[in-house]
């Protein structure tokens, strides 16, 4: 099955991304095709791997474009040491969002307000 995996086209990826076998989207972001505008909806999907999720916020390139931070940052499933992390990578104005969303967690959600009136 990794082998399908890392090799599959895009429509493949999107279709795959929804596996209830969780290990696929493991073998998903290791696929060297992969977009970032993939990533960024792996980032978003609701029902990803917090493993998954950890991995995408640690990655170098994707760790830095805007829309990955921010779909990880306000997924539930993002472990919450990944989210924090994240929070030094937006913007004051996303902070401010952040800060009184209800979507992210309690500790996200402080951890954005302090950062935004600091």
């Amino acid at each position: 099955m990794g082998d399908r995996v890392l090799h599959g086209d895009r429509a493949a990826r999107l279709v795959l991304v929804k596996d209830v076998n969780k290990t696929v989207q493991t073998f998903l972001v290791q696929n060297p095709r992969i977009t970032l505008d993939e990533i960024r909806y792996l980032a978003g999907f609701r029902q990803a791997n917090p493993d998954v999720l950890a991995t995408i916020g640690a990655h170098r390139e994707w760790g830095q474009h805007q829309g990955i931070v921010a779909a990880l940052i306000r997924n539930p499933k993002t472990p919450t040491s990944t989210a924090l992390k994240l929070l030094d990578k937006v913007a004051v104005s996303e902070l401010r969002r952040l800060a009184k969303s209800n979507d992210v967690s309690r500790a996200v959600q402080a951890a954005a307000r302090k950062r935004a009136t600091a």
